[in-house]
């Protein structure tokens, strides 16, 4: 994620080409490069990944990527604004979300996810 850019959008009079949030989106690590640079340099290393996890395939990936553990924190507010069960459903949704990614690379759990080689996930984000 692009924090400059995050937070130059939450500015009251956005302006693109005038905010330097827009100006320097592209600057950083992508998640993705990241995680896989990381792991290469410290395997040991305990690695969290965060910002643009949005559902559970997003969180899988992190996992397949190298992610010991997985961050998201918007949807989670979003549904604490509503209520206590809009976060228990959201948390079913995305362990089913999880499931169905795990199930896809043929890993019975997080752990034999963990064990397998880091594969570079095709998907439209991330």
């Amino acid at each position: 994620s692009s924090w400059a850019w995050i937070e130059g959008r939450r500015q009251k009079d956005y302006v693109p080409e005038e905010n330097l949030g827009y100006i320097y989106r592209d600057v950083g690590i992508p998640t993705d490069e990241s995680l896989l640079e990381c792991r290469e340099v410290s395997p040991d290393l305990k690695l969290c990944a965060s910002g643009g996890l949005r559902d559970g395939l997003d969180m899988i990936k992190a996992v397949g990527l190298g992610a010991d553990y997985v961050s998201c924190a918007k949807p989670f507010l979003k549904a604490a604004m509503e209520s206590t069960e809009a976060v228990q459903v959201l948390i079913q949704r995305y362990k089913q979300e999880m499931r169905c990614g795990m199930f896809a690379t043929g890993a019975a759990n997080l752990e034999e996810m963990r064990k397998m080689p880091p594969f570079i996930p095709r998907a439209h984000n991330m």
